[in-house]
């Protein structure tokens, strides 16, 4: 099962545009990351696993998407509590040019980056968000893994 929506992007790309005209780069796949994680946080129900028996919810939005390297197509999973990312006030960090360091197939991947902090957001306003999100979930009765 899958979900699916067709979209005019016609302003996205007009603000793409307007954004690397002052120097910055936004692809489309940025766009595309921040959309599908607001949309994930507004219908929660979609990011679960379905079963014959129940509704899991999944505590994260984690997204994959697929980079193409010198060493082939490898698809890193962004796993930082998405959903913060989606905040309006936090922007979705551009990912940097997929580069020939990736590990060849087959062979140890390197050691990933470590975290950064959220950048205005303080500790207990993260663990207020968790809270809020934790209730909502276990009022709408699905299990969490």
């Amino acid at each position: 099962m899958y979900s699916s929506v067709q979209s005019d992007i016609d302003k996205t790309l007009a603000l793409r545009a307007q954004l690397k005209s002052a120097g910055i780069t936004v692809s489309v796949n940025d766009f595309v990351i921040k959309a599908v994680a607001l949309a994930l946080r507004q219908c929660p129900l979609v990011n679960c696993l379905y079963t014959k028996d129940e509704v899991v919810s999944h505590p994260s939005i984690d997204i994959s998407v697929a980079v193409a390297t010198d060493n082939g197509l490898i698809t890193p999973i962004v796993k930082i509590g998405l959903w913060i990312w989606s905040c309006p006030a936090v922007p979705l960090p551009v990912a940097p040019k997929a580069t020939s360091t990736a590990a060849p197939l087959g062979t140890a991947a390197p050691a990933p980056a470590p975290s950064k902090p959220l950048s205005g957001y303080t500790d207990i306003e993260v663990s207020s968000m968790r809270r809020t999100i934790a209730k909502r979930l276990t009022e709408s009765k699905v299990r969490v893994r």
